[in-house]
């Protein structure tokens, strides 16, 4: 039996990447206009220093950091980092954040969980502060019980201490629980490898081989995720 759900944030509760990218439209146009910065240099740059973010600090929050990676891509063009770095990422949330849009269906899918006695929880890399700022702009943290996230835990998933977390706040045993998420190597199959059972959230049709799937929530029902268990 099935006694908690847990999802993950972006991409599954509402979609991150058509915010990100008018997100980084304000913030080619905010380079732009202050440095004389072409959308190409910006987008590379910025890029480019994501991917030392990610190779020097390892799987940890801090290497999604916004505001360092806004202050790196600065300092490696010798431009003022203030008040800039700190203008780039206000700008960056705030955009990302009036433009995100909940996926369909999502809110009466929690509610419907809740109301059938499911626990509920958020399973999240990301800094805690950001992510708990979607979840109020989303008006979505009223249905979630908890939510791990992996500047908490000091390590993003896959990592299995992150999944341990997450089956100590389900209050559940790991065959308890359900994981749902939109990245295969980082949702589906972390929560598998921990004992869960997992779903994978495609609405694009990425992976139409994945045997447990769903590509919107408004097909999901309560008796759906305990034929999970």
């Amino acid at each position: 039996m099935i006694k908690t759900v847990i999802f993950d944030l972006d991409d599954t509760l509402y979609d991150f990447k058509d915010s990100h990218r008018i997100a980084m439209y304000a913030i080619c146009a905010y380079c732009e206009r202050e440095f004389g910065l072409t959308t190409r240099e910006t987008t590379e740059g910025i890029d480019k220093i994501m991917k030392q973010q990610f190779d020097e600090m390892g799987p940890i929050a801090a290497s999604h950091n916004r505001i360092i990676r806004f202050q790196r891509f600065l300092e490696e063009r010798d431009l003022p980092v203030f008040p800039h770095a700190l203008t780039m990422s206000n700008l960056y949330w705030k955009t990302l954040m009036d433009t995100a849009i909940r996926e369909p269906g999502i809110r009466e899918c929690l509610a419907m969980l809740r109301d059938s006695g499911i626990r509920l929880g958020v399973g999240t890399n990301m800094t805690a502060l950001i992510q708990y700022q979607k979840l109020d702009q989303l008006k979505l943290g009223e249905y979630f019980d908890f939510i791990v996230t992996s500047e908490e835990i000091g390590i993003d998933k896959p990592d299995p201490a992150f999944f341990q977390c997450c089956i100590g706040k389900a209050k559940a045993e790991p065959d308890e629980i359900l994981f749902i998420g939109d990245n295969y190597e980082f949702d589906i199959k972390g929560a598998r490898s921990a004992g869960m059972h997992a779903l994978l959230y495609d609405p694009k049709d990425l992976r139409p081989n994945e045997a447990h799937r769903i590509n919107d929530y408004r097909d999901l029902t309560a008796d759906d995720i305990q034929a999970m268990a």
